[in-house]
């Protein structure tokens, strides 16, 4: 759903860019960006490539640039669902999708997404966030008060009517969308 949005939203847009703060290990990035290539084609994903992540841990960025995940087995139905057979075009599983097993991230999907090591409550100030996709997934509930506020407020700041803010299920469970309320960022209607 979210690619069909960011397809409508951005359609007569050049270039969009994707920053994907608090990556973690790089999981969802790549999830996200196999997933943009096989719906949309390299030919149309080539506008929101590459995907920037950023992490403020350097064992997660490690991770991330290396590629190589052990998942388990209700991930790779996960990955099968998305993708189906095409998954072999973007990752090399070692197993047999039945218990754990080691999913490889191929090449000509590693070189669309770049890592960094970065703090999104940091870099805001420095940020220009037109055209541009802000993924800030499941991080919110780690912030202190302060730091979520002072976040939203420039995120409110600096994003327009070309910004899309991504957040996760488990930064609603903390209610951070009645903070980004306050700050003028509504959410807005995916179908």
């Amino acid at each position: 759903k979210l690619i069909h949005y960011l397809e409508k939203k951005y359609n007569n847009i050049a270039k969009v860019n994707i920053i994907a703060h608090a990556c973690s290990d790089g999981e969802e990035a790549y999830s996200f960006v196999s997933k943009l290539l096989d719906m949309i084609g390299m030919e149309k994903a080539n506008k929101y490539l590459p995907l920037s992540a950023h992490d403020i841990n350097d064992e997660h960025l490690k991770f991330a640039a290396n590629g190589k995940y052990k998942i388990k087995q209700y991930e790779y139905i996960s990955l099968f669902q998305n993708l189906g057979s095409r998954l072999k075009n973007y990752f090399e599983l070692i197993g047999d999708g039945l218990s754990d097993n080691l999913v490889t991230v191929k090449e000509n999907l590693k070189q669309h997404v770049t890592f960094k090591k970065s703090n999104i409550v940091e870099d805001i100030g420095g940020m220009q966030l037109k055209n541009t996709v802000l993924f800030a997934r499941n991080v919110w509930p780690y912030l202190s008060n302060n730091d979520a506020n002072k976040l939203a407020k420039e995120l409110s700041e600096k994003m327009d009517g070309t910004s899309t803010l991504v957040l996760g299920d488990f930064d609603k469970m903390y209610n951070i969308d009645v903070l980004l309320y306050k700050y003028d960022l509504i959410e807005s209607d995916i179908v």
